[in-house]
């Protein structure tokens, strides 16, 4: 055993007893390196702070078990991307309801009744559009959209590959070009 795995054994079995000072020194050690990896998945500085103040939570509340940790850097990262991930998860829902806000603007600011008229039918058929995809397709197309994440970041934060992200903007466009098709005629 290397000496700074030694040091991070002897850490954790402290931590396990309870030493909040050795859970401090360890909170200090780590925080940046944790705060990187959430920021990475979520996105969002505040939400990464909150991914952390969750994952620290969950590591004192089970501090007992912190002693049987083997390869502490793994689980620590792991503990930080599963956070990050059902953090994404639940507030998908915030994600999606923001769906209700994309606006298709027509170039031109003098627009006829007419014009004005069409505008605001082609944004009310492309919400439902939007709503009407299946939920994973509509989750990637949101992510790439709204968030304008790369595909590579959507694979990671939904753990899917690349291949699947493509597969599902490849089927959200399909779907909505037919969808608003009457428009482009």
């Amino acid at each position: 055993m290397s000496h700074k795995e030694d040091d991070i054994s002897c850490l954790l079995r402290q931590i396990s007893e309870g030493n909040s000072s050795c859970f401090e020194k360890m909170y200090k050690r780590y925080f940046k390196k944790c705060y990187s990896i959430a920021l990475y998945f979520v996105q969002s500085t505040s939400f990464a702070e909150d991914v952390l103040s969750e994952v620290f939570l969950t590591l004192w509340d089970k501090r007992q078990n912190l002693k049987d940790v083997k390869d502490w850097d793994s689980y620590l990262f792991i503990t930080v991307k599963n956070h990050a991930l059902s953090f994404l998860e639940k507030h998908r829902q915030d994600n999606l309801s923001s769906i209700n806000q994309i606006v298709i603007e027509i170039p031109g600011n003098d627009l006829t009744p007419e014009e004005k008229l069409l505008k605001k039918d082609m944004e009310e058929n492309m919400q439902q559009a939007i709503q009407q995809l299946p939920e994973k397709t509509r989750i990637v197309y949101c992510m790439a959209k709204e968030e304008l994440m790369s595909y590579k970041q959507i694979s990671e934060a939904l753990d899917i590959s690349e291949r699947t992200v493509n597969t599902h903007m490849t089927n959200a466009i399909r779907k909505l070009t037919a969808s608003l098709q009457k428009y482009f005629k």
